[in-house]
């Protein structure tokens, strides 16, 4: 730490002698006590001091006896702890930092009413989370998504990914997006957020950084020990207790120069969700229309629609949306996650520092989806021999409504075929991480730090399964949502009654049974050297090199046989379950159905084998590489070379204190590239690319309170990991043949970053700050489709389908460079102890962000006319966004409620990929629909409660979701039709923390 003081300013003055442990702010308020001298700016690494202003002049005091001597000077302590201490030290960071930073220390992770680190993230500003199953797991910092956002675990990049387990995602996390719901948050001592670049920050991510950083046994010297345990309660579960616990123990030795730490946290979650998903939106001419009321005979020879209800649907102007598989859905979740994290320090003697840390986390989910819906709007099969399995081209509209936007809002159908299935899973998340650190310092001027670690995370999902039964040719179903706000009344056949085993047929050639094996490994290896060195008062020079390799390989497996070959299983009912009391937690109005039958997935593996991989009596349950899962077995290696050399210097420009940080960082990226093609062989890519990123920022404290900056940067992310895959894969289905292919030579995102905030200190625990950012991106890759024929694959002939011909046409999808948008936005925040106000209401506090965004980006539709664009605002960008905290505090209780508030968002631009648009016909198979799918606002409200029974036991209680917030997804910006809503209920933790 350096210390600046003018010499003029020096001259004849001592400083008091102290004696003691402190920390730097402390222990230079007691060193000048009553010298004149004060602390003007403090910059973490540098301190600046100056003359303390003189008093305005004053009447003479009234004369009094003589005063008794003084006594030693000292300063008053003000003890501040828990909620409030937590805030204080997370100002101390933001105010210290030359960037933007966001921080959540100590206690405010381990206190707040969170089920993981996402959710902890969420009280800072410009941090925006999205749940799956009714935990936060992905987020987005200033409304730019987890591709963009890199994680650091103690220094070191890494990626940690799950699958999904709600009733919008299903799959597993295939992107560099961090998934936060695989960490618990009591391992952690303090998450830092940095929106802002500089040369001594690795590249790689163009929103923000974030650290996560585990305890320090050196940091608090002595034994320590924590153990925390509560009782978990679900609403929409099984209404029993599930255990969330955790535990830590510190300690030092050796003088304090040895230190060792232990940490593990457990939670174990059952609960249910009951949703509607509509699978999305197409125009009603898709999967080739419906049966018209006149021409020829219709696929079947069943009933046709009516000319009043056809009319309807076919005016459209240009098209009519309708939903593709309307369902209702329960879905049942049973997690269990545990974490364990380990340091070892040792300070062999002074300047020397070293840190082994290991951190491991293990995150098992066992869901079961069970649906019941419309399938046969989602088929064309006119090529089939059974009538009964047609699709679309069969079905019969009876009555037809459609809004002004042109979505289908009523409509009752005949010839139609329903569907009730079961999809399983069972996937664990393994990570873990080792690091080692050497701190040391050289001289008084030159310091060195070495970083050597390694991270892997390992996603499986071996034995994901489905199994559906059908009713065919049903008459009388209904899908009405003409109730908005409400979920959409779902009839599935007159004369069905869908909890009945009789219903339900399991058909050979129509019903399926579906199985797959999904594995995904991250891993990083990093080694990082760095050098600081004091060249003269003020002056700070900084110099590094990283070598960082990053691994991913992913394969997946299908069943080789056709899903449709399913065994003869006679009565269904030893084979079934039923779903009963559904959408009770649901607003919808009265019609719909609450109970169906379901397949019971372990009856089925007892009875079938299906997952013995192999052929025996009852059918051929081999797995391979077949179909779209040959798209999926592919991996990217990469080697980064990084190097910087930066600038800090500190000074003064007359009264006004200054701060420059200044660099330029380098990396070069070599990428290799495979995948597995059509034909079964391995292709493979290799190319290097460079990046300069320039950086700066300026600060200066316009008042010893008050600071601002302004920070310039050129930031850049590497693309999607599967927009790199060299190979492709070619399928069919009823509207053609389409070939899907990444793009190796896809260049990374770049962008140029803009920074100004303002803030200001509101004496000890208050801070009220401002900033405004601007982002132009300057290249984003999309995935883009059109229209070619099979020459331009590169296939060979022996990969053709029968009957094809290098000119037969086929729809090509392909990651391709474009021009990229722009981002604005305004933070606002402030955070104060209400300590002005009269007893009792001096114990409250408050702590408030707020964030406004807008983005616009011009999504091409078509390579082969990038003109034709459709403007939108960036994926998962909300355009507000606030988070509130309201905390009454006290050394024998406290009491915290928190709100987060995230504005309606874009999650799919366009809604629909396609080679033309927007009608289908035949040439144009699968049209583009030139739209958005998004999601609602979201409400959250959570609360939590200590009290303290003694000086080491503390009773707790945590409240989350209190409002019982819907996860509500739409489609079409104007037609708002019903894309996802469930609910998962309210959450309740009770129990207990002792401390020593």
């Amino acid at each position: 730490m350096q210390i600046l003081l003018d010499q003029s300013v020096a001259e004849g003055r001592r400083v008091n002698a102290v004696r003691g442990r402190f920390n730097a702010r402390e222990g230079l308020a007691r060193l000048l006590a009553g010298t004149g001298l004060s602390i003007r700016a403090d910059y973490g690494h540098t301190i600046l001091l100056a003359a303390t202003p003189a008093p305005r002049p004053q009447a003479p005091p009234p004369i009094l006896a003589p005063a008794a001597p003084e006594p030693d000077v000292a300063v008053e302590a003000v003890i501040i702890a828990g909620y409030r201490a937590s805030l204080a030290s997370a100002m101390a960071i933001k105010r210290q930092a030359a960037g933007v930073v966001e921080a959540i220390v100590s206690e405010d992770v381990g206190d707040f009413p969170d089920a993981n680190l996402a959710e902890s993230l969420q009280r800072l500003s410009g941090v925006s989370i999205e749940r799956d199953a009714g935990e936060g797991r992905a987020l987005s910092v200033r409304g730019l998504g987890g591709d963009f956002v890199r994680v650091r675990l103690n220094g070191l990049e890494t990626l940690a990914t799950s699958g999904g387990t709600g009733a919008a995602t299903n799959s597993a996390n295939r992107t560099r997006g961090f998934d936060f719901n695989t960490f618990a948050s009591e391992l952690f001592s303090t998450l830092t957020v940095r929106k802002t670049a500089s040369a001594e920050i690795e590249e790689g991510g163009l929103g923000a950084t974030i650290d996560l950083q585990t305890p320090r046994p050196l940091d608090t010297p002595g034994l320590h020990a924590t153990v925390a345990s509560q009782a978990a309660f679900y609403e929409l579960g099984d209404r029993q207790a599930y255990p969330r616990v955790s535990a830590l123990v510190s300690d030092t030795f050796a003088q304090d120069r040895l230190g060792v730490l232990f940490s593990v946290a457990y939670s174990r979650r059952r609960s249910l969700e009951d949703s509607y998903n509509s699978t999305g939106d197409y125009i009603a001419s898709f999967n080739g229309g419906f049966c018209p009321p006149t021409g020829a005979a219709c696929p079947g020879g069943g009933e046709r629609s009516t000319a009043e209800a056809y009319g309807v649907i076919t005016a459209g102007s240009p098209v009519t949306y309708m939903p593709l598989v309307p369902r209702y859905g329960r879905y049942s979740h049973d997690q269990e996650r545990l974490g364990v994290s380990a340091t070892v320090q040792a300070r062999p003697r002074e300047g020397t520092l070293l840190t082994l840390d290991y951190f491991a986390s293990r995150y098992d989910e066992h869901r079961l989806d069970r649906n019941i819906e419309i399938l046969s709007l989602n088929r064309d099969n006119r090529g089939a021999p059974d009538p009964r399995f047609v699709g679309r081209p069969a079905m019969a509209v009876t009555a037809a409504q459609v809004s002004p936007q042109g979505e289908l809002v009523y409509a009752r159908f005949d010839n139609t075929d329903i569907r009730t299935e079961v999809f399983a899973d069972d996937f664990v998340t393994r990570f873990d991480q080792l690091s080692l650190k050497l701190d040391q310092t050289l001289s008084p001027r030159l310091r060195a730090s070495v970083l050597l670690g390694r991270s892997r995370s390992r996603f499986s999902d071996p034995n994901q399964r489905l199994v559906g039964y059908d009713a065919f040719d049903q008459d009388g179903v209904v899908f009405d949502a003409r109730a908005k706000g409400e979920v959409p009344i779902l009839r599935f056949g007159s004369g069905l009654d869908p909890a009945s085993a009789g219903a339900w047929s399991f058909a050979e050639g129509y019903s399926e049974i579906r199985r797959f094996s999904n594995f995904i490994d991250n891993r990083y290896d990093a080694a990082q050297a760095h050098l600081v060195f004091d060249a003269r008062p003020g002056v700070t020079i900084k110099a590094g090199v990283s070598l960082r390799r990053y691994g991913f390989d992913q394969t997946r497996d299908q069943r080789s046989a056709p899903f449709t070959s399913v065994p003869a299983v006679g009565d269904l009912r030893d084979l079934s379950v039923l779903v009963d009391r559904w959408g009770v937690s649901l607003p919808r109005a009265p019609g719909g159905i609450s109970a169906w039958l379901s397949p019971d997935i372990d009856a089925f593996e007892r009875r079938f084998g299906l997952s013995c991989n192999c052929v025996n009596a009852w059918g051929d349950w081999r797995m391979a590489a077949a179909g779209n899962s040959r798209l999926e077995n592919r991996g990217v290696i990469e080697d980064d070379l990084g190097g910087y050399l930066q600038a800090d210097v500190v000074g003064q420009v007359g009264a006004v204190p200054l701060r420059l940080v200044a660099g330029l960082r380098y990396a070069a990226t070599r990428q290799h590239a495979y995948g597995l093609t059509t034909t079964g062989e391995w292709q493979h890519d290799r190319r290097r690319y460079d990046n300069l990123l320039p950086s700066a920022t300026l600060v200066g404290d316009l008042t010893p309170d008050t600071r601002l900056r302004i920070s310039l940067a050129r930031t850049m992310a590497r693309p999607a990991l599967s927009a790199l895959t060299p190979a492709g894969v070619l399928t069919s289905d009823s509207a053609g043949l389409k070939y899907l292919t990444g793009n190796p030579s896809v260049s990374p995102y770049q962008a140029t970053n803009l920074d100004l905030s303002i803030d200001h200190r509101l004496g000890r625990e208050g801070l009220i700050s401002a900033s405004v950012f601007h982002l132009t991106i300057d290249n984003f890759p999309q995935a883009l489709s059109r229209v070619g024929v099979l020459a331009d694959t590169g296939l060979p002939n022996v990969a053709l389908p029968a009957g094809a011909t290098n000119l037969t046409p086929v729809a090509i999808t392909q990651v391709v460079n474009t021009k990229g948008g722009w981002l604005r936005g305004l933070e606002i925040g402030f955070q104060k102890p209400l300590t002005f106000l009269p007893a009792p209401f001096d114990r409250l506090g408050v702590m408030v962000n707020y964030t406004r965004i807008q983005s616009a980006l011009d999504y091409v539709l078509a390579p082969t006319a990038p003109d034709q664009t459709y403007r939108a605002p960036l994926v998962g960008t909300s355009p507000t966004a606030i988070n509130a905290t309201v905390y009454y505090q006290t050394p024998r209780y406290a009491v915290r409620l928190s709100a987060a508030r995230r504005g309606e968002y874009t999650r799919t631009v366009p809604s629909r990929g396609g080679v033309c648009g927007p009608e289908a016909t035949a040439e144009c198979p699968t049209p583009y629909i030139a739209d958005v799918d998004g999601a609602d606002a979201t409400f959250n409200l959570d609360a939590s409660a200590s009290l303290n029974l003694t000086g080491r036991l503390q009773l707790t209680l945590d409240l989350l979701n209190l409002t019982d917030q819907a996860q509500s997804y739409w489609t079409g910006a104007a037609r708002r039709g019903p894309l996802v809503y469930g609910r998962t209920g309210r959450q309740i933790f009770l129990g207990a923390r002792w401390r020593y």
